[in-house]
């Protein structure tokens, strides 16, 4: 007779939208009815696993954080598995170049930025004036935040002048929306990390 079911929760048990389907409660509340211990494996945090279980009428021994904790039905840590001291500050101290948000779903990432920059780069008037760009191809100076400051630089340093304020305060700009999308996109990203992590 069977007395123990393990399930993995990310990419298995839980749906796209990270509920449980209700035919998957169902058996899971079934199972629970009889002589059977429930254990659920999953990449997320103990705390937030005990949420859901909680919120789904269930108990159950936990493995989270990729196997590195194990709870049982009271709470009680049975197994810890830290990383060493120097590992860990290495990792927290590494600069990492990817797009971590994107980076965790398409592991060429890195690749598509780079030949992105490089486009990039060829549109900025680095070296040529902008007067010498075409009419028509004007909106690529204006919605290019690196223009600004190209040109900015321009000034000091072949005028000796000072920047136009103007110049500044759209970089600026450009900077700051670019930070509140990157943190909304980070965000809403991380809540499906555990399932591919």
């Amino acid at each position: 007779m069977f007395r123990l079911a393990a399930f993995d929760m990310d990419g298995t048990l839980l749906m796209p939208d990270h509920r449980l389907g209700e035919k998957t409660l169902s058996t899971l509340s079934q199972l629970a009815e009889k002589p059977m211990t429930l254990t659920f494996a999953t990449g997320r945090h103990y705390l937030e696993m005990k949420d859901i279980l909680s919120n789904l009428g269930l108990e159950g021994y936990l493995i989270t954080g990729n196997g590195t904790r194990i709870h049982d039905l009271a709470g009680n840590r049975l197994h810890v598995s830290d990383l060493p001291a120097e590992c860990a500050h290495e990792l927290l101290n590494t600069h990492w170049n990817t797009p971590a948000s994107l980076h965790v779903f398409l592991r060429d990432t890195a690749q598509v930025v780079s030949v992105a920059l490089t486009f990039w780069l060829w549109l900025t008037p680095i070296f040529i004036a902008e007067n010498q760009f075409p009419p028509w191809a004007h909106f690529v100076l204006i919605s290019n935040p690196l223009y600004y400051l190209v040109r900015s630089y321009r000034t000091v340093l072949l005028t000796k002048g000072t920047p136009d304020p103007r110049d500044l305060a759209i970089a600026a700009a450009y900077g700051v929306v670019a930070f509140v999308l990157g943190g909304l996109f980070f965000r809403h990203m991380k809540r499906g990390f555990a399932d591919v992590l």
